[in-house]
């Protein structure tokens, strides 16, 4: 077995704790075939990613921030490293029949700066 690798982290949301089989016929989508329907993360996928990583901390997992003060618990911990962008996690979006779509956390939190960029922008006095 290889072992295990924290940076090489992988989220898969399909499926996740169901007790169905899952569909054999699944056809991945390349990155440049499909656009991702939304181009950030849902509150969802958020929380998915930021209670994984905390899982991955508190198991021992070394950090990929530096060290923060004693009084942090893994899940700010995981929150601070999704907001940095240093996460390296594809998250796989289910497409219509049967088919998925992985996409990259960093493409996702690139949508999500851009989102803010726009509002700052259309926020300011004329």
């Amino acid at each position: 077995m290889g072992g295990w690798r924290p940076t090489s982290a992988y989220v898969a949301l399909e499926g996740a704790g169901s007790s169905k089989p899952r569909s054999k016929r699944a056809k991945a989508i390349k990155a440049d075939e499909v656009k991702a329907w939304l181009p950030r993360l849902t509150k969802y996928e958020r929380a998915r990613i930021i209670g994984a990583r905390a899982l991955q901390i508190s198991m021992g997992a070394p950090l990929l921030l530096p060290a923060p003060p004693e009084d942090v618990d893994p899940v700010k911990i995981a929150a601070m490293e999704l907001e940095a962008g240093l996460l390296p996690i594809t998250v796989r979006r289910r497409l219509g029949g049967g088919r998925y779509q992985d996409v990259p956390l960093q493409w996702l939190l690139e949508g999500e700066a851009s989102r803010r960029r726009r509002r700052r922008l259309q926020d300011l006095p004329d």
